[in-house]
């Protein structure tokens, strides 16, 4: 279970349309209102968060960011999908979803269109902890299958 610490991170993780965005030809691109990553700490991830390796320097030395892969099977209503999710960052801290799948809006149209369903968040509002009460769960759970494929939760 990765606690969602949303009031911590007020403009990345499930909040990342508040961030400065991206740097192109020297100006900030807007993010996505979709757009997130999952983030936890260095002691959850050794219980749950799936496997990443080293990105190693022009030396062959591992550096502190790290990279993998891995499926996420989710149910949405009475449907299920598979999204191709990527693991990056220092020590492998955030996952979102990968370019293979539709790229890192597709996980976010899936939490944030969850709230928006049940009416707890509009376009342009913050998700904060009082969203996440009212909809009964501040965490996202991985269910672990083997070590490519896991279930998600929301």
């Amino acid at each position: 279970m990765s606690p969602l610490r949303v009031d911590n991170q007020p403009a990345s993780s499930l909040n990342l349309y508040f961030d400065k965005g991206r740097k192109q030809s020297g100006k900030y691109s807007p993010r996505p209102w979709y757009e997130i990553e999952i983030t936890t700490s260095k002691r959850d991830m050794g219980l749950y968060y799936p496997e990443s390796i080293p990105n190693l320097d022009e030396h062959g030395i591992p550096k502190k960011s790290r990279n993998g892969s891995f499926d996420a099977f989710i149910k949405d209503g009475d449907n299920f999908y598979k999204i191709n999710m990527k693991v990056t960052s220092d020590n492998g801290k955030a996952i979102f979803s990968s370019e293979l799948s539709g790229g890192r809006t597709v996980l976010g149209e899936y939490i944030k269109g969850t709230l928006e369903k049940k009416g707890l968040l509009k376009e342009g509002e913050r998700i904060t902890s009082e969203i996440l009460e009212a909809h009964g769960t501040d965490s996202i759970v991985l269910k672990k299958i083997d070590d490519n494929n896991y279930i998600l939760e929301f």
